[in-house]
């Protein structure tokens, strides 16, 4: 069976891959190329076929990883062109892909090439070092802005980040018509502007510097310490409708954070939700960010409640809510068969859905079951499920999935599992 190519991902090591570097702006570059671009084209020295299993063969080295998404273009016969998951790494200057059904030729003529093709997002506006991007599949109208330029107040060498918002209605880069999140109507550009020595709220940290104290490492950043030396690793996975960007913002150790945003399915009524996973640092002055604040999923507190939020709720209206693991998850717990949600400290009451192994994922591959406060319905995430598997930063298996380490908690960090395959 051919492999879904729904689900592509994209690092840093990539043949032509933009680079985060401690620099305002240069993540727009990195999205730019990722959802809605492309990159990386090389040129293909000879494309054969054995039977359905064809090798590309490439003039130098090529730098695709295994279980990437390549598109094949210009070749003469139809049927190599398109995208295919590669299946296998031989060396340095070959890959090879499935096709549905053997080729009218073994081997493939014209001016061919392969890259690595976007997710399928659009840009809808841009500004200097800013953008506004919207997923497809029933995405519309949410837009994500992603403002990465050099904020009020700041200089150019604090650390680096961008700004995030999500409205679903705009109408230019700085225009919000609809409702947004996060949003405080006591102070509606709170998100926006700089004020008590601070500029915005949630953010997406790329390049932050980590001190060390008598051996220690420091568990938190000031913004006007600076960024990190040198240029940040960096991956994104996704699909046309959702996606995760997961950067190690620091250098002490090899950790990550993740954050993304997208369209997710509600446990309870199989419906479409939309949640913004996003720092969490709601300080509305100078002050210090603790490393777990900032992370999409892992969260900020002994309970490991990841920073994710909910734009729309169960009946369609604007909802913006907080989301929590609860009892004991396979974080830290002992009780790794279910999660749910809850209402301050009470369980909710049932099993809202079985943990499935990652061998048996189905149409949502792997996924992390997470609740919303305040009754809200639970929902999946695609793409991502937790594991309690040693691993070091993140990490392309023979068997498919990237196995990710965020940051440390209490010595116990979390440990992710994401499927890049979707079969």
């Amino acid at each position: 069976m051919v492999a879904s190519t729904d689900v592509k991902f994209f690092s840093n090591e990539n043949t032509g891959a933009p680079q985060l570097e401690n620099t305002w702006g240069c993540l727009i570059d990195v999205l730019d190329a990722c959802l809605v671009d492309g990159f990386g084209s090389q040129t293909v020295s000879t494309l054969t076929a054995s039977s359905t299993t064809v090798t590309a063969t490439f003039g130098s080295v090529h730098n695709f990883k295994q279980h990437q998404v390549v598109k094949i273009n210009g070749a003469n016969q139809a049927e190599y062109n398109g995208e295919h998951r590669i299946l296998e790494v031989p060396n340095t200057n070959s890959i090879t892909f499935q096709l549905a059904a053997a080729p009218s030729v073994t081997t493939a003529t014209g001016a061919i090439t392969c890259s690595l093709p976007a997710l399928g997002w659009e840009k809808k506006y841009s500004g200097v070092n800013k953008a506004v991007y919207k997923g497809q599949n029933g995405l519309d109208p949410m837009f994500l802005r992603v403002d990465a330029s050099l904020p009020d107040g700041y200089t150019t060498t604090w650390a680096k980040s961008a700004k995030i918002t999500v409205s679903d209605s705009m109408t230019d880069i700085d225009t919000f018509n609809g409702n947004q999140m996060p949003f405080d109507s006591n102070n509606p550009n709170l998100n926006h502007v700089f004020a008590n020595n601070r500029n915005g709220w949630f953010k997406w940290f790329y390049s932050v510097e980590r001190s060390i104290y008598y051996g220690t490492p420091k568990t938190y950043l000031i913004e006007n310490e600076g960024g990190k030396g040198g240029a940040t690793r960096w991956m994104i996975v996704g699909s046309n409708e959702f996606f995760l960007f997961i950067p190690r913002i620091q250098t002490y150790n090899d950790v990550v954070h993740i954050y993304g945003f997208g369209k997710v399915k509600n446990l309870v009524t199989s419906s479409d939700n939309f949640a913004l996973f996003v720092s969490n640092c709601v300080q509305n002055v100078s002050q210090k960010i603790y490393y777990d604040a900032i992370d999409g999923l892992s969260g900020a507190d002994s309970n490991y409640s990841p920073n994710c939020y909910l734009f729309y709720d169960s009946a369609g209206l604007p909802n913006y809510k907080g989301v929590q693991h609860f009892n004991s998850s396979p974080f830290g717990g002992t009780k790794t068969n279910y999660h749910g949600f809850s209402n301050g400290n009470t369980n909710y009451s049932g099993n809202v859905d079985t943990l499935k192994s990652y061998a048996n994922v189905g149409k949502y591959f792997g996924f992390d079951i997470i609740g919303f406060s305040e009754g809200l319905p639970a929902f999946k995430v695609p793409h991502i499920k937790s594991m309690l598997q040693i691993g070091s930063q993140f990490v392309v298996q023979d068997t498919g999935f990237i196995t990710i380490k965020t940051i440390e908690l209490n010595n116990a960090s979390p440990h992710y599992l994401i499927n890049l395959k979707g079969d």
